[in-house]
Protein backbone atom coordinates (compact mmCIF):
# COMPACT_ATOMS: atom_id res chain seq x y z
CA UNK A 1 0.00 0.00 0.00
CA UNK A 2 0.97 3.78 -0.32
CA UNK A 3 1.42 5.37 2.87
CA UNK A 4 3.06 4.61 6.52
CA UNK A 5 3.26 1.39 8.24
CA UNK A 6 2.65 2.80 11.29
CA UNK A 7 -0.46 4.69 10.23
CA UNK A 8 -1.88 1.41 8.72
CA UNK A 9 -1.29 -0.62 12.25
CA UNK A 10 -2.97 2.39 14.36
CA UNK A 11 -5.66 1.99 11.19
CA UNK A 12 -6.27 -1.71 12.04
CA UNK A 13 -5.63 -1.44 15.70
CA UNK A 14 -8.45 -3.53 17.54
CA UNK A 15 -9.69 -5.65 14.74
CA UNK A 16 -10.70 -8.99 15.86
CA UNK A 17 -9.33 -12.17 14.84
CA UNK A 18 -5.37 -10.30 13.99
CA UNK A 19 -2.85 -12.66 16.18
CA UNK A 20 -0.24 -10.65 14.25
CA UNK A 21 0.94 -7.89 12.36
CA UNK A 22 4.17 -7.28 10.16
CA UNK A 23 5.15 -4.65 8.62
CA UNK A 24 7.77 -3.87 6.12
CA UNK A 25 9.00 -0.87 4.27
CA UNK A 26 10.47 -0.44 0.29
CA UNK A 27 10.44 3.65 -0.40
CA UNK A 28 7.33 4.83 -0.39
CA UNK A 29 5.53 1.69 -0.71
CA UNK A 30 4.48 -0.29 3.14
CA UNK A 31 3.91 -4.07 3.24
CA UNK A 32 1.87 -5.33 5.47
CA UNK A 33 1.27 -9.11 6.60
CA UNK A 34 -1.53 -10.01 9.12
CA UNK A 35 -1.42 -13.51 10.33
CA UNK A 36 -5.17 -14.43 11.62
CA UNK A 37 -6.57 -16.25 14.63
CA UNK A 38 -10.27 -16.95 12.71
CA UNK A 39 -10.88 -19.68 10.60
CA UNK A 40 -10.21 -18.67 6.32
CA UNK A 41 -13.82 -18.45 5.92
CA UNK A 42 -14.30 -15.37 7.83
CA UNK A 43 -11.52 -14.30 6.92
CA UNK A 44 -13.10 -12.77 3.71
CA UNK A 45 -15.25 -10.05 5.68
CA UNK A 46 -12.55 -9.43 7.85
CA UNK A 47 -10.56 -8.65 4.76
CA UNK A 48 -13.17 -6.25 3.66
CA UNK A 49 -13.12 -4.09 6.85
CA UNK A 50 -9.52 -4.32 7.13
CA UNK A 51 -9.05 -2.61 3.34
CA UNK A 52 -11.99 -0.36 4.07
CA UNK A 53 -10.15 0.76 7.45
CA UNK A 54 -6.89 1.39 5.87
CA UNK A 55 -8.71 3.70 2.51
CA UNK A 56 -10.30 5.78 5.70
CA UNK A 57 -6.72 5.99 7.08
CA UNK A 58 -5.83 7.77 3.78
CA UNK A 59 -3.96 4.98 2.47
CA UNK A 60 -3.53 3.51 -0.90
CA UNK A 61 -4.16 0.10 -0.75
CA UNK A 62 -2.79 -1.58 -3.82
CA UNK A 63 -3.30 -5.26 -3.43
CA UNK A 64 -4.74 -7.73 -1.14
CA UNK A 65 -3.02 -11.37 -1.08
CA UNK A 66 -4.44 -14.16 1.40
CA UNK A 67 -1.27 -16.76 2.35
CA UNK A 68 -2.02 -19.89 3.41
CA UNK A 69 0.22 -21.62 5.97
CA UNK A 70 1.73 -25.14 5.17
CA UNK A 71 0.83 -27.91 7.31
CA UNK A 72 4.35 -27.31 8.84
CA UNK A 73 3.42 -23.99 10.15
CA UNK A 74 0.30 -24.89 11.52
CA UNK A 75 1.92 -27.45 13.19
CA UNK A 76 4.88 -25.61 14.17
CA UNK A 77 1.83 -22.91 16.01
CA UNK A 78 0.08 -25.29 17.72
CA UNK A 79 3.08 -26.53 19.30
CA UNK A 80 4.78 -23.96 19.98
CA UNK A 81 4.75 -23.13 23.69
CA UNK A 82 3.53 -20.29 25.59
CA UNK A 83 5.60 -17.99 27.24
CA UNK A 84 6.07 -18.69 31.07
CA UNK A 85 4.70 -15.98 33.25
CA UNK A 86 7.23 -13.92 34.79
CA UNK A 87 6.88 -14.38 38.56
CA UNK A 88 8.60 -12.00 41.33
CA UNK A 89 11.35 -13.83 43.00
CA UNK A 90 9.85 -14.34 46.84
CA UNK A 91 13.48 -13.50 48.46
CA UNK A 92 12.83 -9.89 47.71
Amino acid sequence: MRGSGKTAVSAIEGFAGIAKVETTTEGDIAILKLRWSKRATETAEASEQIVAALVNAGLGVRSITPISSSLEEVFAQLTEPAAAPRTEDADE
